[in-house]
């Protein structure tokens, strides 16, 4: 997928209409007898934008792309999650920081700018 041009972003652009939050983050660890060790997760949450960066309403999101990384502003994985607006990112590891965006895309298959960045840092067990 590529990015809008600055010219073509009214139809998807959330940048400032998409918060992205982190509503829960939880590193366990399986150091007590009897249970099985479980790698921490996260999960994501926003709120649908209803119009574009000019105030028009948006008429054709098809769905979000949740980006996440190690560093900030470089996201080496990503996920289609269609048109969920709260997704789960699973297996990340003990002892690392993880930094999320979102995208938002039309039918076309045209990207948003990210919207903000959250991180969440997991330490290890």
């Amino acid at each position: 997928m590529k990015k809008l041009p600055a010219s073509r972003k009214a139809a998807s652009s959330v940048r400032t209409f998409c918060t992205l939050v982190l509503l829960t983050a939880l590193a366990l660890s399986g150091h007590l007898a009897g249970r099985t060790a479980e790698a921490a997760q996260a999960t994501l949450s926003w709120v649908a934008p209803s119009t574009d960066v000019y105030g028009t309403p948006i008429t054709d999101l098809a769905g979000y792309m949740l980006y996440s990384g190690n560093a900030p502003g470089s996201y080496q994985q990503s996920v289609d999650i269609g048109k969920l607006t709260s997704y789960t990112l699973a297996n990340l590891s003990e002892g690392s920081t993880y930094y999320f965006a979102v995208t938002a895309y039309d039918s076309s298959r045209q990207e948003s700018d990210y919207s903000d960045e959250v991180s969440k840092s997991f330490p290890d067990r």
